[in-house]
């Protein structure tokens, strides 16, 4: 989990260099978010957890708010928001990494 791209390019980086049968399944949040936005977002989360450990894959997922006026619910509440499988190619790549390749990521 995390709101800036750093944080999910290193979980699917570290996933690579474990290799099989190592998955990664991360969940973008929105940056900058109110208190409200983070509550709402994290009941998601613990609503969708469930179905996505069991999941034998890897994938990429952000949470999206949901339209108001479509929802019917504040941002506190789960039902705000919806977790949408994204099209990034951070999984696709298929390419093997050592170690030397990926401590760089970290800095």
């Amino acid at each position: 989990l995390g709101d800036q791209m750093p944080e999910i390019e290193a979980a699917h980086a570290v996933t690579m260099v474990m290799g099989a049968p190592s998955r990664a399944k991360t969940v973008k949040l929105r940056e900058q978010p109110s208190i409200g936005e983070i509550i709402g977002q994290l009941r998601k989360v613990e609503e969708e957890l469930p179905r996505l450990a069991a999941e034998d894959f890897s994938g990429e997922f952000a949470m999206v708010a949901r339209s108001p006026w479509k929802a019917g619910a504040p941002p506190t509440a789960a039902a705000g928001w919806s977790l949408t499988r994204t099209n990034s190619n951070l999984t696709a790549c298929g390419q093997s990494l050592s170690l030397r390749d990926v401590l760089p990521i970290f800095g």
